[in-house]
């Protein structure tokens, strides 16, 4: 077959364009596709395929159609077992002809789809184009929000687009599962958050409702924002495969990636950067060109849809300087030192990450704050650490329960959970943690020391996670925690400290404002909307 100077669509009949300008070239490359499942091109058994980077058969189109002199081609995508997937691939100068309502039209009565739902895509499909062909169109963007403790880092991107009149958005809670829980649930705090606030949004309650994803699709939005890579984490039904009907962007729940690897591997696939949600992402959104380089050199994809933006967590952290919220109500004239404990949910013996030394803690924590009355201290633990320890046997529910109620009658100590803390970070003294993501995000308070109570055998650290380290100090028992916490109340102690953390967190932030800006801005080129 001779495709040479044809310029073809590449649609998915469940209603989304894929790409407008696509290229079938001589030296059988695909120009016009930015991904790895479509990177070639062949003619096998006189079927027009596409291969992925591996060579494999990722789309093999059954059915060719010449139609009014213009090329056609029905196919089906080769890697989903579980469900049929259609590709169109229709040459573009054919609305020159007849257009491509008419096209579309056609194509269904040549090929007599016997399929309802197969002819309700192509109806579909029909209408996209139709939207897309137009000068002055709208894009349709929803947001699945899972985990309301880190919407701040879509929260400035939303606020945005709703101002944008090329943008219509739209906000979708849904449920999740952290480690350790066995059923998903937590969509009314999801819904509550919103709600309060007065923000529109719809709610998809029930896990495994199937109509929820047929609702999505007949929205039909143009990009889905998901908040975490995790498939686990949520109902199967908002996974990469079943959102394959649209265009994925990303912009990460954390701050930075610190690891190299999850666990001790060092051969392992980087999660955070080389999953099947990676590949399958239009654009992620990196804070700094340091992220995108090591991100890029992990990703089979090759990292062409990393795009370097500045990130809205970390701003919106470093605009909480001027809002400091401490939970604790001081009732004695002097003010003590603040402290916030932060632990991590992952545990040693884990096999995956291993910072978290709660366990090991817990009860010493408790006894430091019973003997110092000088300080007060802010439990802020990760959402997914109670229910792990006690799902792994770590920490009985028991011991866990009369811990926290010990805790919480202390007066100055208390808990914190759920999402917005950087007023908390703002109004403390003092970080303690044993990672990971609260290693980095507070050095944007670089002023206030850092103290990383460090498991030995925690997952390595990669370039940042090591420039983050050197800027923290470093202890691994309560003994250590409790001498240096005497030795920082020493006016000039952390002098040289503070000068290493505002080098690095200089470095790490090399944009301190307009992240939200620049992404929006990156989503509407993808689009080739006017900016």
């Amino acid at each position: 077959m001779n495709f040479e100077k044809k310029i073809f669509y590449f649609c998915r009949v469940d209603g989304v364009i894929i790409a407008n300008n696509v290229i079938l070239q001589n030296d059988h490359t695909i120009k016009g596709i930015n991904c790895i499942n479509e990177s070639r091109w062949e003619i096998r058994e006189n079927n027009l395929v596409f291969l992925n980077l591996n060579g494999q058969v990722t789309t093999k189109f059954h059915i060719k159609i010449n139609l009014e002199g213009k090329l056609i081609f029905l196919g089906s995508y080769c890697d989903k077992p579980t469900r049929e997937v259609h590709h169109l691939l229709l040459e573009k100068n054919i609305t020159e002809t007849i257009g491509l309502h008419s096209a579309l039209r056609k194509i269904e009565q040549k090929i007599n789809l016997k399929s309802t739902d197969l002819d309700n895509n192509i109806f579909s499909l029909s209408r996209q184009v139709a939207r897309l062909e137009r000068t002055n169109r709208k894009i349709k963007v929803v947001f699945l929000v899972h985990n309301i403790a880190t919407w701040d880092s879509l929260a400035s991107v939303y606020e945005r687009m709703c101002k944008d009149d090329q943008i219509k958005v739209m906000i979708v809670t849904i449920p999740r599962r952290f480690p350790g829980e066995t059923q998903f649930g937590h969509e009314e705090e999801n819904h509550n958050f919103f709600e309060i606030r007065k923000i529109p949004h719809l709610r998809f309650s029930r896990p495994n409702a199937y109509e929820n994803l047929q609702i999505l699709k007949y929205i039909n939005p143009n990009a889905i924002f998901r908040q975490s890579p995790w498939e686990t984490d949520i109902p199967e039904i908002y996974s990469t495969a079943s959102l394959s009907f649209t265009n994925i962007f990303y912009v990460p729940y954390y701050g930075f990636n610190l690891v190299d690897n999850f666990t001790a591997n060092p051969n392992e696939r980087d999660f955070q950067a080389d999953s099947h949600f990676h590949h399958n992402c239009a654009q992620i959104f990196c804070e700094s060109e340091i992220t995108k380089r090591m991100m890029s050199k992990k990703n089979i994809r090759g990292g062409d849809n990393f795009i370097v933006t500045g990130h809205p967590k970390l701003e919106k952290l470093l605009d909480s300087s001027n809002k400091p919220k401490w939970p604790i109500i001081n009732v004695y004239t002097k003010r003590k030192k603040r402290i916030i404990w932060a632990p991590h949910h992952s545990f040693t013996g884990s096999g995956w990450l291993s910072f978290g030394l709660f366990k090991e803690v817990y009860m010493d924590m408790l006894a430091l704050a019973k003997s110092k009355d000088d300080i007060e201290i802010v439990l802020k633990p990760h959402p997914a650490l109670f229910s792990n320890i006690v799902k792994h046997d770590l920490v009985t529910r028991q011991a866990l329960d009369e811990f926290l109620k010990e805790w919480n009658s202390l007066p100055h100590t208390t808990i914190v959970e759920g999402g917005d803390y950087g007023p908390l970070m703002a109004a403390s003294d003092i970080m303690l943690t044993d990672g990971i993501s609260f290693l980095a995000e507070y050095l944007m308070f670089w002023e206030k020391p850092l103290i990383f109570l460090r498991n030995p055998s925690h997952s390595p650290f990669n370039e940042i996670g090591k420039l983050v380290e050197k800027a923290t100090y470093i202890v691994e028992n309560i003994q250590e925690i409790q001498i240096l916490l005497e030795k920082l109340d020493q006016n000039d102690y952390d002098n040289k400290h503070r000068e290493i953390r505002k080098k690095v967190a200089e470095q790490l932030m090399p944009f301190r404002k307009g992240a939200a800006q620049r992404i929006v801005k990156s989503v509407k080129s993808y689009f080739n909307l006017r900016n």
